[in-house]
């Protein structure tokens, strides 16, 4: 439900200025000031909010936004049962009365407005769409998951700028591309730190306005006043590119309903100007020069770095929420499990590669020797490339490696066996021949066990999600160092000691 009022001032001098008889044009230069629209807006947040906690869930979750010089849009959020023409009625007339305690001259302006929303389909939209974010920002083994009817909860392992994450995960997305009226000019400024902004001012008195105002005052064509949103973007279209003077920019591809539409448009409107939004806010305007623009689209002069269009390409390849999200808790935790279990774990792991090391020793004696050496090049090879890629080892993960250390053994030992049975059954073959075979009859199973396992990884990472995927990751990792670690490190090490005095006493082959 949506109820324009009249904007309460935050200081004493917003006060002032809106109790002045001015006019509009000079009420809205003043709320062009970002920083005196965001006081009003903040105080008149704290207003509603504290209306909320007193009438409870007759009035449920509140949200006030300047949008002009004397209107504010209310939005409310309530839960749906009853007649639901009745419940937004006594809905308005409760918030009206509520807010004529602080401002006695509030008025409705129209007749309120009824937004359906399915809450179990908005919060899985909302967590399929921030997932997707995710994956494009590259952040490995993050946990996406719903809390309850209305919270979902992001894990972000190893993110290293969480403000710049919770920015691109929060944001709502939604762009919008609507005519500039006739009132208004658009003005483009280069700012301090390079990148071109635009603002608009009304053309009668030269003085600037708010883009929500601009905003709401776009005039309709075809029965909408969007000519074009996000959504009609053609899938993974976005690229990041340059402008002709070498500036940052995005280029977008319309489907084709979209670029019928935006050519229609433009056949009609040459001449006028048109504002491009992001969440109501303008990031750029273009003059209609052209009739026909075959679907290609080009944001410039909004963009300080790469970075940031980068981060744009991110909310536009991944979607625009469903419902606006509110941030309510950002925790950081420790990278660490405690000092406690980092020693725990330390000295299990230190205990578990001894006991390897024994066991591989004791039952094969220099084909041990050599396999131990073969492991630690494994771990070490294993966690080189989970550096380079840049991931962030997480319990899931660490169990993938674990699993994947098992099956290095397990190659090693499939071998080792085989060898065993050679050096029984041909007592007088030359050492590098017994090797020679003992290795190309093992090949098969080493390598279609860990094939199998390989694709079982594979399938994990395209089909799971956050954690199942940094399990999947470490495991496809680690289970190609295990193949070469067994079919190749060990075979090679072999042939090297096989020629030497050590290596052609057999019976330091025999358990």
């Amino acid at each position: 439900q949506a109820d324009p009022a009249e904007a309460p001032a935050g200081e004493e001098a917003t006060e002032e200025a809106l109790e002045e008889k001015q006019t509009d044009a000079d009420e809205a230069q003043k709320l062009a000031d970002e920083g005196l629209r965001t006081r009003v807006e903040d105080r008149l947040n704290a207003i509603v909010q504290a209306m909320a906690r007193e009438y409870g869930e007759r009035i449920g979750d509140v949200h006030a936004e300047v949008v002009g010089s004397n209107i504010t849009i209310i939005r409310t959020y309530v839960k749906s049962g009853g007649d639901a023409e009745q419940q937004v009625k006594a809905h308005g007339n409760l918030l009206l009365a509520a807010l004529k305690k602080y401002f006695p001259a509030v008025r409705q302006i129209g007749e309120a407005e009824r937004l359906e929303i399915d809450t179990a389909r908005a919060m899985s939209d909302v967590k399929q769409i921030i997932g997707e974010r995710i994956d494009r920002l590259g952040v490995a083994e993050a946990n996406v998951r719903e809390q309850g009817l209305d919270r979902v909860v992001v894990e972000l392992p190893g993110v290293k700028d969480p403000d710049e994450a919770v920015a691109i995960l929060g944001t709502t997305a939604r762009m919008e591309f609507r005519k500039v009226d006739e009132e208004f000019e658009v003005r483009t400024e280069e700012g301090v730190d390079g990148r071109n902004k635009v603002s608009f001012v009304l053309k009668a008195t030269n003085k600037p306005v708010p883009d929500e105002l601009v905003y709401y005052k776009a005039p309709e064509f075809s029965g909408d006043k969007n000519i074009m949103v996000g959504s009609q973007l053609a899938p993974n279209s976005v690229q990041v590119t340059y402008d002709q003077e070498g500036q940052p920019a995005i280029s977008l591809a319309l489907n084709k309903l979209a670029s019928r539409r935006f050519d229609a448009f433009a056949s009609e409107n040459q001449g006028s100007q048109i504002a491009i939004y992001l969440d109501r806010r303008c990031i750029d305007a273009r003059t209609v020069k052209e009739t026909h623009y075959g679907g290609q689209v080009q944001l410039t002069g909004g963009f300080a770095t790469v970075t940031e269009a980068r981060n744009l390409k991110i909310l536009l390849d991944a979607g625009a929420l469903p419902v606006p999200v509110d941030v309510v808790e950002q925790r950081t935790v420790s990278a660490t499990l405690g000092a406690d279990s980092v020693r725990q774990s330390s000295r299990a792991a230190i205990w578990g590669l001894v006991l390897i090391l024994i066991v591989m020793i004791g039952l094969y004696r220099v084909p041990g020797v050599l396999a131990c050496a073969a492991l630690i090049w494994y771990g070490m090879a294993v966690l080189a490339i989970l550096v380079a890629v840049d991931a962030t080892l997480t319990l899931p993960g660490i169990l993938g490696f674990i699993l994947s250390v098992g099956m290095a053994v397990d190659g090693n030992v499939i071998s080792f066996e085989r060898l065993k049975e050679e050096l029984r059954e041909n007592p007088n073959r030359p050492m590098l021949a017994i090797i020679r075979n003992t290795y190309d009859a093992s090949f098969a199973a080493i390598f279609d066990g860990n094939v199998t396992t390989l694709i079982s990884g594979v399938v994990l990472f395209v089909l799971g999600t956050g954690p199942i995927r940094g399990f999947a990751v470490t495991l496809s990792i680690g289970t190609m160092c295990s193949m070469l670690s067994a079919l190749y490190l060990t075979r090679t090490l072999q042939n090297l000691v096989a020629v030497t005095p050590i290596g052609a006493n057999r019976r330091l082959y025999r358990s």
